[in-house]
């Protein structure tokens, strides 16, 4: 009976559903923080600054290597130039369909972008490493959390009951996305370990873009002083803390 319960306990299809559910309530857990939590502007922009400052570690420290190493580095530098070009044209879209201000859906796309190709990473480690797949979602988590928190309070900027609502109902489907994504990179590094380094150098070009063009002005005010802008290195340093443990 107990051998049966630790088969089960550390079967990759176990460790699927858990880490993808942990990794995505992470960023719904942020996000009903918000909700019902008030912060001063200088505290929102530190939480902002943060999540971009992990962001870019995620990048740095995960994303890149991880999917230069599967492709050939012309490929990954241009499939990296492309996911920017693909951000900013949804960007430019999310833009000239709505006239109020937009931060808050770039910060839940950044955090998508960035979500997404971090649980395929998280699925292709199952079978590899299950240490190494447990600390990447522990990475995720930590960023995850902030970003929920910052994309919610600037989607509900506009004050109106609908963009709360919308913001809650997309920060709660991020644990059954989760999953999918935990679930799909475990079936594709078994299938194309190209195709996973595609995912992760196109959606690297498109995080940054979105860090660069809204998150980060978003995040900044000045009027708040220097602190909040430190909360990036904070944020960068959670990932090199992640990276370190992997590596170590």
């Amino acid at each position: 009976m107990f051998m049966l319960s630790s088969s089960i306990l550390t079967s990759p299809i176990f460790l699927t559903v858990v880490l993808g559910f942990v990794a995505g309530f992470a960023g719904t857990v942020g996000g009903f923080a918000a909700r019902f939590t008030t912060v001063t502007r200088s505290r929102h922009d530190f939480i902002s600054a943060f999540g971009a400052g992990a962001l870019i570690g995620a990048v740095g420290l995960v994303l890149i290597p991880h999917g230069v190493e599967n492709l050939p580095l012309w490929l990954a530098v241009l499939t990296f130039l492309g996911g920017g070009l693909v951000a900013l044209a949804l960007e430019q879209l999310t833009t000239k369909k709505a006239e109020a201000k937009t931060g808050g859906t770039s910060t839940f796309a950044a955090m998508m972008l960035d979500f997404l190709p971090e649980a395929l990473v998280v699925g292709a480690l199952i079978p590899v490493d299950r240490m190494q797949a447990i600390i990447v979602t522990i990475i995720i988590i930590a960023q995850n959390g902030p970003e929920g928190f910052a994309a919610f309070s600037e989607m509900a900027e506009e004050g109106d009951r609908k963009s709360r609502r919308k913001a809650l109902w997309l920060l709660s489907t991020l644990p059954i996305i989760g999953i999918l994504a935990v679930g799909f990179g475990l079936w594709l590094c078994e299938i194309d370990d190209a195709a996973l380094g595609l995912i992760m150098a196109g959606a690297s070009g498109g995080i940054l873009y979105l860090v660069f063009k809204t998150i980060i002005p978003e995040a900044h005010d000045s009027k708040d002083g220097p602190w909040p802008a430190y909360g990036g290195i904070i944020g960068f340093t959670v990932a090199l803390l992640g990276y370190g443990l992997t590596v170590h």
